[in-house]
Formats: C-alpha cells, structure tokens, sequence
C-alpha cells in the first residue's frame, strides 16, 4: 500500500470526482483510476462505484477513507516528531487530514449532557468545529451531507451560537469552567 495513492483516495473520497482530484493533483486521471485500482486490488473489494453524477463510496470504501485518514494523521505526526528530534532530517509534515482533540471532544461531551445534544449531534459538533469539512463529517456519520447539515444545525440551535468560531469559543469556555 502506498501512502501516496492513500493520500489521493482521500482526495477523491472528498471531491467525489476523478476528473476533479486528478487535476488539482496534477496527475492524469487515468493515473488516479490505476492507483484506486490497486487499492481495490490489495483489499478485494470495490471501494468507490463511478456513475455520470459522479463517484460514491462504497461501505469498505467509507471503512477505508476513515483509517486511511488515521494512517496519514500518524504518519504525518510521526514525520514532525522525527523533524523536532532529528534537528538534521528531512522529514516534514505534510497537513492534509484533522487531527482529533480529546479536550475539545470532552467539552462537547459537556455540552451534550447540559444541552440535551444527541449522541450523533455531539459527534457532528466535535468532528465539524475540530476542522473537519462537512462531507467529511457526513462520510463519518455515516450520511449524508444534508443529515450532518441538520445535526449540526440542531446543535448550533442547542448551543445557541451561529458559526463555527461561535462553537470552538463556547467549547473552549467550557473548558475553562471545568
């Protein structure tokens, strides 16, 4: 498995087209079908279905887009790591997924349990104000982008704030109370 062609999968899970993720990858599109071939090929299944609309994961390829995020944060982590110990190495981090925040999770456990969040608008809450493009929190949830719309709309009603800034502050106030 190349991390490369995890980072591409990634990219393609996000945009939801080959054309699209080929061109701001700057390889050709034909590249990128070969790369989640291989992909396809190393765990026997079918990872993305192509349609004219545009392409869908599958369920193992919504499995696969959430550890290959996983499996780039930690790479990722670990280049840094070695940069900071390694004052003579190359290795840089390359940011391209949301790390997650146990303190901040914590204050949207908090804040689910004062404001009467469900379990699913806490997990939409966390994973949207740590950074986590919409799409990406609807992949995670397991929906749609009009559910995780609505979870987090509720929330933000919930909460009483307007915006993302608005939650990460309230968060972090939360945080400072407890």
């Amino acid at each position: 498995m190349e991390l490369e062609h995890l980072r591409e999968y990634v990219m393609l899970a996000r945009n939801g087209s080959f054309t699209d993720t080929a061109r701001s990858l700057h390889i050709t599109q034909s590249t990128l079908s070969k790369h989640v071939a291989a992909l396809e090929r190393e765990f026997n299944c079918v990872l993305i279905t192509r349609s004219r609309e545009g392409s869908m994961l599958t369920e193992p390829g919504r499995l696969l887009y959430l550890r290959a995020i996983d499996i780039i944060n930690a790479v990722d982590r670990t280049r840094a790591d070695m940069a900071i110990l390694t004052p003579n190495s190359t290795a840089t981090a390359i940011d391209t997924a949301v790390k997650p925040d146990p303190r901040l999770r914590k204050a949207c456990r908090i804040a689910a349990e004062k404001h009467g969040l469900t379990p699913q608008q806490a997990g939409a809450l966390a994973l949207f104000v740590e950074g986590m493009p919409l799409d990406d929190v609807a992949i995670a949830l397991d929906g749609t982008r009009d559910d995780a719309g609505m979870l987090l709309a509720d929330a933000y009603r919930a909460l009483g704030v307007e915006s993302r800034q608005q939650a990460y502050d309230y968060l972090h106030s939360i945080l400072e109370c407890n």
